[in-house]
């Protein structure tokens, strides 16, 4: 709205305003002169308002109006330069003068931090008013509570102002100022050789209407400037890039740290879409989120702010975790014109949650580990060490009147009791240094056939109890880079297990591959049990408590399969696990061969 329609507005209502006073018509008769004034104003050129200007003067009759609306207009074509309070002294001075008054005083009521200005013979003063007098005091409370204007033309008081000087108030007309139904302020002169009448009272009522409005839209255009330049400074010193878009995403604002991260100049950036940030795996998505949404505001349902936690992509092709905020950016209508939003990089956010759960999920696995050794200890290892107890008991009480079958069998009882708890023992020991960090890798050359047969040795009885088929495939010598004591323990771990959940009469393979230029794989074979699909998962978890009994009713603990798979990747491994139920387990996995510079 142009600061003249502004006029005609306040024109309309002063004229509303002066239906309730007394002898209106003078004073509507001086408005509508007015008002024919200002539709000229609007219809005419800059210089034909020149030259209605000089025509006006030449009419003796119409000088004090013709006085008025030039001035006026200056002000109005001034007023974008001038603060609020000039805008309101430069008023009063013009209130002043044109009303042909000694004195004129600005009371302000609802603009706040303007104080009140005082117009004394050829000079401007702002201020207080420090005394008024009892007399006048009652004249101002009187237009405050009526609204009305009032004329007294037969006053006789005196006034103090901040410079202490007395002034004598003969006469004076007090003017109520409104915004809509409330009165801002009241515009009082005083002194006038001649008395005031009615015409004074539009007159002043016009004039102190337009000036107070144009202060007051001045103040606002002020306040909106100075929050306009605090926000433009905040949004370039924030760390969060803030934007908006079109309703087709086209880009039309980014601020300045937005600019430096991502890695284009303004220029670049508002030939961009907003979806042009989008990894290509999810621009369609949220091309659809978006477009869907301004759909949504165009139908007239209204949505609130949305947040999306999404990678985002630089100019140089690096990739960041964004944390989105977006809200509709709508019109004075309320009509949705765009999309507006606040981006931030949290791409180290997104990293330490990964590291707290990945540390939540160690405390677990320490918990559930220090349980399970508990376990182990207080049951598993008390077992074996039970039974060998009572075996050796009968053994000594009775060798003398056994039978020498039952005897051998009871002998055999105590070794392979010895022999699981010795290999739970291992487990246990070499499980704990893995815990606590007391187990050094240290690699060197391992002959895999070798270190197989050693293990071999170990179990030699027990094969040949269970007339187990062993067999050892080797295309040609393994020789790999590895812990020779870790992969050791995986091979007596894996040979145990498949003698324990294979039947008498079954097979056993262990086979090296040599067919990678950079590895070996070794895989284990059994015709045993098998695993039951859904256990599968269960069988390298310390939290899992697995084990099933084996073919001869072996209890175990699981802790061997758990301490293989760590043995394994401790190596650079993986450990991977075949089975089918009732026709065997494979377990197989990879390691290094030795590295060229270790041979030369």
């Amino acid at each position: 709205m142009t600061l003249m329609k502004s006029i005609h507005n306040q024109y309309d209502n002063l004229k509303q305003k002066l239906n309730n006073q007394p002898e209106k018509e003078v004073a509507v008769q001086y408005l509508d002169e007015f008002e024919k004034r200002l539709v000229k104003s609007d219809n005419s050129a800059s210089g034909k308002n020149k030259k209605l200007s000089k025509k006006a003067k030449k009419q003796p009759d119409d000088l004090s109006a013709d006085f008025f609306y030039s001035r006026m207009e200056t002000l109005i074509r001034k007023s974008n330069e001038l603060s609020p309070l000039k805008l309101l002294m430069n008023g009063l001075e013009l209130a002043t003068q044109f009303t042909n008054n000694e004195i004129g005083f600005y009371h302000q009521i609802n603009l706040e931090n303007v104080p009140e200005l005082i117009i004394w013979p050829h000079k401007t003063n702002v201020g207080t008013i420090d005394k008024i007098s009892p007399v006048l005091d009652s004249l101002i409370q009187y237009v405050k509570q009526t609204g009305l204007s009032l004329i007294n033309n037969k006053l006789d008081t005196i006034l103090m102002i901040s410079s202490r000087e007395k002034i004598v108030l003969k006469n004076v007309i007090i003017v109520p100022i409104f915004e809509s139904d409330t009165i801002e302020a009241l515009l009082i002169v005083g002194n006038r050789p001649k008395d005031y009448c009615e015409k004074d009272v539009s007159q002043l009522m016009f004039l102190g209407a337009n000036i107070q409005m144009m202060a007051k839209k001045k103040k606002t255009e002020d306040a909106y400037k100075l929050s306009e330049n605090n926000l433009r400074i905040l949004t370039q010193h924030i760390n969060d890039y803030i934007w908006s878009c079109d309703l087709k995403g086209q880009l039309t604002f980014m601020n300045s740290p937005a600019i430096e991260a991502l890695g284009y100049n303004q220029a670049q950036l508002l030939k961009l879409t907003i979806f042009d940030f989008f990894l290509e795996k999810d621009r369609a998505l949220f091309s659809y989120r978006f477009k869907s949404r301004i759909n949504l505001e165009k139908k007239g349902i209204h949505t609130e702010s949305s947040e999306y936690i999404v990678e985002h992509i630089r100019k140089d092709g690096s990739v960041f975790w964004a944390e989105i905020h977006v809200s509709p950016l709508r019109n004075e209508a309320g009509k949705i014109t765009g999309l507006t939003g606040i981006t931030r990089d949290v791409s180290q956010r997104i990293i330490d949650e990964k590291n707290l759960k990945d540390s939540e999920r160690r405390l677990r696995e320490a918990v559930a580990a220090k349980d399970k050794f508990l376990s182990i200890i207080a049951h598993d290892l008390k077992s074996p060490f039970s039974a060998l107890v009572g075996l050796t008991e009968v053994l000594l009480e009775k060798h003398l009147k056994m039978d020498p079958d039952k005897r051998e069998e009871i002998i055999r009882s105590i070794y392979q009791s010895s022999l699981r708890t010795y290999n739970l023992l291992e487990n246990l020991l070499d499980w704990s240094r893995m815990q606590t960090g007391r187990k050094m890798f240290k690699p060197e050359e391992v002959h895999l056939k070798k270190l197989a047969l050693d293990i071999f040795d170990l179990f030699a009885e027990m094969i040949k109890r269970k007339n187990i088929e062993f067999k050892i495939i080797e295309e040609k010598q393994s020789n790999v880079f590895a812990d020779v004591d870790m992969i050791g323990t995986v091979l007596r771990n894996l040979l145990s297990n498949s003698l324990k959940y294979t039947p008498n009469g079954g097979k056993i393979t262990l086979q090296m591959e040599d067919q990678h230029p950079e590895h070996v794989r070794v895989i284990f074979s059994d015709t045993g049990l098998g695993i039951e699909p859904a256990d599968l998962k269960k069988l390298f978890r310390i939290d899992g408590n697995f084990s099933t009994p084996g073919i001869e009713n072996e209890k175990g603990t699981g802790l061997g399969l758990i301490l293989c798979k760590e043995f394994i990747e401790k190596n650079g491994g993986k450990l991977e696990v075949e089975s089918q139920l009732n026709r065997g387990t494979t377990f197989s996995f990879c390691l290094r061969k030795i590295p060229q510079d270790t041979l030369n």
